[in-house]
Order: C-alpha cells, then structure tokens, then sequence
C-alpha cells in the first residue's frame, strides 16, 4: 500500500536522478539512485490530527460548507463533462452535497485509530511523498528536489552543462538539511 507514485508511474527499484536546485549560474545535484516508492513523510505525523480537528469541527460538515464545496465540485465536474463554460445544473450539486454530507458525517464519526488509518489510507501529496535513496546512500523526499527517471534528469543536466551551467554535486548536509533515515 502507498509504494507506487501513482502521480508519475514509478515503481519501487526505478532508478531515478535528484536536482535539489537550480538556478542561472549551476545546478545543485544530488546523484542518482532508486525510487523507493512513497512513504508518510514524518512531518506529517501530525497531518492525522489536523485532519481529525478538521474532521470533527462542526463548520466542517454544516449545511453551509457542504453546499459551497457540492456547488465548486458539481462545476468542475459540469466544465470536465460538458465544456469549459458548462455551469452546473441544480440536481448534479444536489447530488454531490448529498455525497459530501454522508461523507462528512462518515469522518466525523470515526474513532482515533480508524482516523488514523484514513489519513495513512490517502493518496494525497501532503500525506504520502516520494522516497528516494541516491547511490551515496542519502535519503531524499520528493518534495525536497526535482526528481525524474535516470535519462531525463541526465538529459536536463547536459542541457544546463551546454548553457554554461555548472553542476555541484551535494549532499543533504552541503543543502542544510538533516539525514533521513534508511528505508523501512
């Protein structure tokens, strides 16, 4: 569960490249290595109780809010289905609110542990982050770098070398940032 960057169609074992910046002058890189597939960053250990805060407040499953949020879902669904001007007709937000207000209601009623296992359960960006091991044995997160497949990030660093780029290779310490630790 939660291996596979479903964003971009990695598989745990593909080897990947690491760019942790660049800009006019060089282009910070942090080698190349293995997509270990995503994993639950551990700053976001405290996303399960924003969500349950957020899940358990009462603004959050009031009539107001779930018609707003019906009434933004059933346009991007009208504009997806029938067009970019498309506006939504009555009975589609009627039948999103309906199935945001049983969700809702569904969240707000989970214990800590079934809450939990939700939050762990989403396939979310903010919860799940891709997990990458360089063959220098460092440990990056996606979200700390531009990642790619092997022969894009290779091609992309060619390109900046022609531009006049210098290419600097770092590690998590030369970028200030703190080890991580091995995959589980």
């Amino acid at each position: 569960m939660g291996l596979t960057s479903k964003r971009f169609g990695y598989q745990p074992g593909d080897r990947v490249g690491v760019i942790v910046s660049e800009d006019a002058e060089k282009v910070l890189f942090a080698g190349f290595g293995v997509y270990l597939g995503d994993r639950l960053h551990p700053a976001w250990e405290g996303a399960v109780s924003l969500y349950a805060a957020m899940y358990r407040n009462p603004d959050y499953s009031s009539e107001e809010t779930c018609r707003a949020q019906a009434a933004g879902w059933a346009a991007i669904n009208a504009r997806q289905e029938r067009g970019i001007h498309a506006k939504p007709r009555e009975e589609e937000i009627e039948v999103e609110y309906e199935r945001i207000r049983v969700r809702r209601r569904r969240l707000a009623e989970l214990d800590d542990e079934e809450l939990r296992q939700h939050v762990l359960d989403m396939d979310s960006s903010l919860v799940r982050n891709p997990y990458i091991e360089t063959d220098n044995g460092e440990h990056w997160w996606g979200m700390e770098t531009w990642w790619g497949c092997e022969e894009a990030v290779r091609e992309r660093l060619k390109r900046a070398e022609q531009a006049g780029k210098r290419i600097v290779e770092v590690t998590r310490a030369d970028v200030g940032l703190e080890p991580q630790p091995p995959a589980d």
